[in-house]
């Protein structure tokens, strides 16, 4: 009994892992280079600068943006916001 548990619980982890690896790719692969239209703009500009964008102000993310901008330094500041939100799209 114990054997087909554990083999249930890795064929879980791998199939959990195929899943993040397609969904990690077709979100990476699709990433916008720079600023967008509406909202990603004014989002990069608040998190670039601390400021506030349109209430609620989603100050948690105007945090996690910034420390992920100092810490990646590749490309544009958006697309920096970019890539943070993909990796946050693809752990949830």
């Amino acid at each position: 009994m114990n054997s087909l548990w554990q083999s249930q619980r890795t064929h879980r982890w791998l199939a959990h892992g195929l899943l993040v690896s397609v969904v990690g790719y077709l979100y990476l692969s699709t990433l916008s280079p720079g600023a967008y239209w509406l909202d990603t703009s004014e989002f990069v500009a608040g998190a670039h600068t601390l400021g506030i964008v349109h209430p609620p102000g989603h100050p948690l993310y105007a945090f996690l943006a910034k420390g992920w901008a100092l810490l990646i330094p590749i490309g544009h500041i958006a697309f920096r916001m970019a890539l943070l939100s993909a990796v946050l799209g693809i752990g949830c």
